[in-house]
């Protein structure tokens, strides 16, 4: 299911071009595939290829203010806190589509190696359904 990954289309494109009002076996169809997928997902991509967030060089102060130590403290907290929670398809999936009207594959393939450092799991999961071909 390259549709749903595909940056331009997603699960919305599907739906308006091949789901039919009242058509009830394509709407089965749709809806046992968007499970598949999302279980797929879960199952074998999930967290499987984490992306390791390194710290930041340390760096040495020249003269540390105490003053200033408690800022510096909170600024660090923040800075660890983990970026987000949510799960990277979800949040892929709820929000709208790119639009560009002459986009293809080799520009949805771009997208997702384009997040490849940023999101492994989600980005190798998108890029093995485009090495499938239909």
């Amino acid at each position: 299911m390259q549709f749903n990954l595909d940056p331009y289309r997603k699960w919305a494109w599907l739906r308006q071009e091949w789901v039919l009002q009242g058509d009830k076996e394509k709407q089965r169809w749709f809806d046992n595939a968007q499970i598949a997928v999302k279980e797929l997902w879960e199952t074998e991509y999930k967290g499987r290829w984490p992306v390791e967030m390194l710290p930041p060089p340390a760096r040495k102060e020249r003269n540390p203010d105490p003053a200033f130590d408690r800022q510096r403290e909170h600024k660090r907290i923040r800075i660890d806190a983990p970026v987000s929670a949510a799960d990277l398809y979800d949040q892929y999936i709820s929000t709208g589509r790119l639009h560009d009207e002459q986009a293809g594959c080799d520009e949805a393939i771009a997208y997702w190696l384009s997040r490849y450092d940023s999101q492994r799991d989600f980005a190798r999961f998108a890029l093995d359904l485009f090495a499938i071909s239909l």
